[in-house]
């Protein structure tokens, strides 16, 4: 397989690597992304004495099951689940935990890899349904959630029954604005001028608050009526809801909530 490896400070190689084989009650994952942390940063810098090279940095991941072919995510902290520690739900407490893509205590590679092999407590499936019902089932699965801490990232726009309904379930959240949608109001490539004039065959929509802005702008139900071959791509639940909310109704919804379920959506209709 191929791996971006920490081979000296300062300095990545991209190179063959041996294989990765799951051991018992481990599973095959095959990296999707990993995104950079700072941490990744402080080793490459020489900054981190718990990550030395040469090493597999990475340990924000998500993928595929090799297995099942199921998205999921992974938690990086391996514990040893059988400590008082673990069994209080202090997993981040337990003495004889691993992190991935550090060199102390253990050696782990992490995620700048084709493959990456974790235990299957570790692996966490991306729920199909990107929505309030759909995330909490997959926690109900999972794992009880009762006195658990969640930081819910999201928009400064969001649906404000999830963590209703987490704290339904015990759960203690902070639900945290990470971003704000703004309406754009230029034209720098006269795209906004051409789509006034020509129209277009698809508007994908990738979020309820890209729907408000774009009809505060061009008054998506007007432009609907001037142009009655425009078709409307939602990708999800969420986004269908708001676009409902104007009388219009999309011609596709993706299946699986994400860029590219909206783009299989709209090959599969075009």
């Amino acid at each position: 397989m191929k791996a971006l490896v920490f081979t000296d400070y300062k300095t990545l190689v991209y190179r063959d690597e041996a294989e990765v084989i799951a051991k018992k009650g481990e599973e095959l994952i095959r990296v999707k992304a990993s995104g950079i942390c700072g941490t990744d940063l402080h080793a490459y810098h020489g900054l981190d004495e718990k990550r030395t090279p040469p090493l597999i940095l990475g340990h924000e991941i998500s993928g595929i099951n090799h297995i099942d072919k199921t998205p999921v995510v992974i938690n990086p902290l391996i514990s040893c689940r059988n400590c008082k520690e673990c069994l209080n739900k202090c997993e981040h407490l337990c003495d004889n935990r691993v992190f991935i893509g550090m060199s102390k205590p253990v050696n782990k590679a992490g995620g700048f890899a084709d493959f990456i092999a974790m235990p299957s407590n570790n692996i966490i499936k991306i729920p199909k349904d990107f929505n309030v019902a759909g995330i909490i089932k997959a926690f109900q699965k999972h794992q009880s959630i009762d006195n658990i801490k969640i930081a819910l990232l999201r928009a400064e726009e969001a649906n404000p029954e999830l963590p209703k309904s987490l704290e339904a379930l015990g759960a203690i959240v902070d639900d945290v604005s990470c971003y704000r949608t703004v309406a754009e109001t230029e034209d720098r490539n006269g795209a906004a001028e051409m789509f006034t004039n020509e129209g277009a065959d698809w508007i994908a929509f990738s979020s309820g608050s890209t729907v408000r802005n774009f009809d505060l702008r061009f008054d998506l139900k007007q432009v609907c009526h001037r142009f009655p071959n425009l078709k409307l791509a939602s990708i999800g639940p969420e986004t269908s809801k708001v676009l409902k909310g104007l009388d219009l109704n999309p011609n596709v919804e993706a299946s699986l909530h994400t860029s590219e379920g909206l783009l299989e959506a709209i090959l599969k209709h075009s």
